[in-house]
């Protein structure tokens, strides 16, 4: 019976875990509403920085935020975090329990592929 009760336990804590953690945040508005569900990050940081993006506005960091995202998604979550500076990128893809973080100072430009179709 221990056991059983145990598996239970290790179960219930898997999958909170899984789903994540939330907080209720009452809201004061001029009608009745339900308090909002605000999901709470884990508490760790991935900077960009650390998967290669170089600061400057000039070098393309995309490849940097999207190894900054995967390696917070595969960690169960958390900050990826754009310090402040210049950054040009690409499309950036977010993925599930990460929240994209800039710092103050901090401006992502958007790389733009300008295409032109010329019909005759």
């Amino acid at each position: 019976m221990k056991k059983f009760l145990f598996t239970i336990g290790l179960l219930v804590v898997s999958f909170a875990t899984l789903w994540g953690q939330f907080k209720y945040v009452k809201v004061d508005a001029p009608f009745s509403m339900k308090p909002i569900k605000e999901f709470i990050y884990p508490d760790q940081d991935f900077s960009i920085v650390n998967y290669g993006a170089v600061k400057g506005g000039e070098a393309d960091v995309s490849d940097a935020i999207a190894g900054a995202i995967a390696a917070c998604n595969q960690a169960g979550g958390g900050r990826v975090v754009i310090p402040e500076g210049e950054w040009l990128t690409g499309p950036i893809h977010l993925k599930s329990n990460v929240n994209l973080y800039l710092a103050e100072g901090a401006v992502l430009r958007l790389r733009i592929i300008l295409l032109i179709i010329c019909q005759p």
